[in-house]
């Protein structure tokens, strides 16, 4: 039986935190069927190593460094996800959700441009959903689990 251990970071706030999943003797357990867009997106917000991923090449006011966003496509390459249209999505969606996060922060006089950088958002991840269900149609994905 799989056993899930949250790792706190001290140096963020009380509840966010790392997921590691090990089996009964505390070793790392692998995915079956990993190279998928599932695992690439549940590595991408649960696990250091993809938490990390998206912190250390993350866009400054709005542009992805072209370094940065090699590292990102080789990381989703390395992933199983080499389709250019569902990098490009995810990149966007990268870079999208950064710009919505500085205008929200930015305040009251940026409105028009968080709900403009929403959108963006917004349609990014429709695109990674949808490209979730045709991934998920796959008559080899639900083998082995």
């Amino acid at each position: 039986m799989p056993k899930f251990e949250i790792n706190y970071d001290p140096s963020l706030n009380a509840t966010a935190g790392y997921l590691t999943i090990t089996d009964d003797k505390d070793n790392p357990i692998t995915f079956p069927n990993d190279k998928r867009l599932l695992v690439l997106l549940f590595k991408l917000l649960y696990t250091f190593e993809g938490r990390e991923m998206m912190r250390n090449n993350k866009p400054l006011k709005g542009v992805l460094a072209p370094a940065n966003e090699k590292n990102l496509r080789d990381y989703f390459s390395k992933n199983g996800v080499t389709d250019l249209a569902v990098q490009n999505a995810l990149v966007n969606a990268h870079v999208a959700a950064q710009k919505w996060a500085d205008d929200f922060k930015a305040g009251p006089a940026y409105d028009q441009d968080r709900m403009d950088s929403e959108k963006v958002y917004l349609q990014n991840m429709s695109f990674i959903t949808w490209s979730l269900l045709e991934d998920a149609k796959g008559h080899e994905y639900s083998m082995g689990w």
